[in-house]
């Protein structure tokens, strides 16, 4: 009996949760005036898609990755910028984890609004280092670790 009292939050939590993300399903992201309607969404779409593994993640986790991407390529309010340095752990065409950069970039935006590239990478690095996400450490990918941990990151922003 304790058991079950104890899943009742968390259950109650969850599907919270997940009313929460259905409503942010189905945005339209046309218009500047939707994109800066949508930040709010995109916030919560971003948090969510970074708790979500890239191997085994639900598809909710792949819809909101998405949502948040087609956000980042449409706003005018935010200008994301990705040098050749960057984009090179993304080569292999890993879908996966671009989309999961840009879900660190929309959240770092939106929280710091600006100068928010090096908040966002290292979102990025906290999310490849946790091995719950399954991240593969390509060499390009182990790269980036140490030189984040050597705090040589200027090559990787703008």
């Amino acid at each position: 009996m304790k058991k079950i009292l104890i899943w009742i939050p968390i259950l109650f939590a969850t599907l919270s949760y997940s009313q929460e993300l259905s409503d942010c399903n189905n945005l339209t992201l046309k218009t500047n005036s939707e994109m800066k309607s949508a930040e709010p969404c995109i916030k919560k779409l971003s948090d969510y898609a970074l708790n979500q593994p890239m191997i085994g993640c639900n598809e909710e986790g792949h819809l909101a990755r998405k949502i948040v991407y087609n956000w980042v390529e449409g706003t005018d309010d935010y200008t994301f910028s990705l040098n050749k340095q960057i984009m090179k752990i993304f080569n292999d065409d890993n879908l996966l984890l671009y989309t999961t950069y840009t879900a660190c970039l929309a959240k770092a935006a939106l929280e710091k609004e600006k100068n928010f590239e090096e908040y966002a990478l290292e979102l990025f690095i906290i999310y490849i280092k946790k091995s719950e996400n399954k991240v593969d450490k390509s060499k390009v990918v182990n790269k980036l670790l140490e030189d984040w941990k050597n705090k040589e990151i200027k090559r990787y922003l703008k």
